[in-house]
């Protein structure tokens, strides 16, 4: 009987009916991302939206498009302390040497960065970022 009590005494209180048995939460509560985890969602977060920026203003190279040329360039991006591309250079080619040097060009011409995950601000980081070409897109 004091259990029922408890459980109507909180409903009476805040309102809201939250339980549906003996506990006092319907549901059980989401899982809460550790901080590491939380870091990793953050980077992960901060280098689509830098891929995102790179890729809504990439050109295809004259050249490469002529010769139907496709394919995708994993830049490795190395990030100042002040937020900015430091160094750019190719860590796996599409095999084609065009789009390779279209891609490093992009992502160190990239101006608009998002803002770093707050673990990374003021530290030197690197990424490595995907970059496609595709015809037809």
């Amino acid at each position: 009987m004091q259990r029922r009590w408890l459980a109507l005494s909180f409903v009476a209180w805040t309102g809201v009916a939250a339980a549906s048995g003996p506990g006092l939460l319907a549901e059980p509560l989401p899982r809460i991302p550790t901080p590491e985890e939380g870091a990793r969602l953050d980077a992960l977060a901060f280098a689509e939206t830098f891929v995102n920026q790179v890729v809504r203003d990439q050109g295809y190279p004259a050249e490469a498009l002529a010769l139907g040329l496709e394919g995708t360039v994993r830049v490795t991006v190395v990030i100042g302390p002040d937020g900015r591309v430091k160094a750019a250079s190719v860590a796996a080619s599409s095999g084609h040497p065009l789009l390779d040097a279209e891609a490093v060009r992009k992502v160190r011409d990239a101006e608009s960065l998002p803002v770093p995950p707050a673990l990374l601000r003021g530290r030197e980081f690197s990424l490595v970022l995907p970059i496609s070409f595709r015809l037809g897109e």
